[in-house]
């Protein structure tokens, strides 16, 4: 095939998003994010969805768009959509941008043997030293705290805590899931914690979600594929 797959990988808080942005500024090429956790539109800040400026008017694509309230998208089906949006937009690009760190993708990925009939090429993004990730880690979630975007991640998980069927989904992702437990210690009702919450508090929640995140992107270094 003449079509040309280009991924950027690599763990969370590398700054794939923004590689793939400048890509797509400079070649023209559309980006499908490869973010399962991105599907889920009521998780934009928790998720890290860009927002309309940061994707400075490159085109981004999601595999889906997936209430929370129905669980987490699976890799298989993930990797399914992918090639159905690889095929559709495939018709009539050169190039497509593929982004994202989710190891189970990544992995359903490297081993269905669909794929190899794409030409490819791939840019894996490094884990920084430790002190360097949690510097950029923190001023990450700093930002998600903040409502200046219009909503901030407790906001998100304020409007879907009251719905059982997504609270279990909440406490499976990243940053809520520590927002949760460090209520939990305190012993704070969650749909409280926006009157609750200290200013200590707010800066301890910083730091266990960067040490979250730095966790997973461990566990991200560890477990993704060899591509070639």
């Amino acid at each position: 095939m003449s079509l040309h797959l280009h991924m950027i990988y690599g763990p969370t808080t590398t700054g794939k998003t923004a590689r793939a942005v400048a890509l797509a500024q400079r070649t023209g090429a559309p980006v499908i994010a490869l973010d399962r956790i991105q599907c889920h539109f009521e998780l934009a800040v928790g998720s890290g969805r860009p927002s309309l400026a940061e994707l400075e008017e490159t085109r981004r694509i999601y595999l889906c768009e997936r209430p929370v309230a129905v669980g987490q998208l699976p890799a298989d089906e993930a990797n399914c959509l992918l090639h159905e949006s690889v095929e559709r937009f495939g018709e009539r690009e050169p190039l497509l941008i593929v982004e994202g760190g989710s190891i189970s993708l990544l992995q359903a990925i490297a081993a269905d043997p669909r794929w190899t009939s794409y030409r490819w090429s791939f840019e894996r993004l490094p884990l920084p030293p430790r002190e360097v990730y949690l510097d950029r880690a923190e001023r990450r979630v700093r930002e998600m705290f903040s409502s200046a975007g219009g909503r901030s991640i407790l906001d998100e998980l304020l409007v879907l805590w009251p719905d059982p069927q997504s609270r279990p989904v909440l406490a499976d992702v990243d940053g809520y899931r520590a927002i949760i437990a460090y209520a939990r210690r305190r012993e704070l009702p969650i749909m409280d914690l926006a009157r609750l919450l200290t200013v200590t508090d707010y800066e301890n929640l910083v730091q266990d979600i960067a040490l979250e995140y730095l966790g997973h992107a461990e566990d991200q270094e560890r477990g993704f594929p060899r591509f070639a």
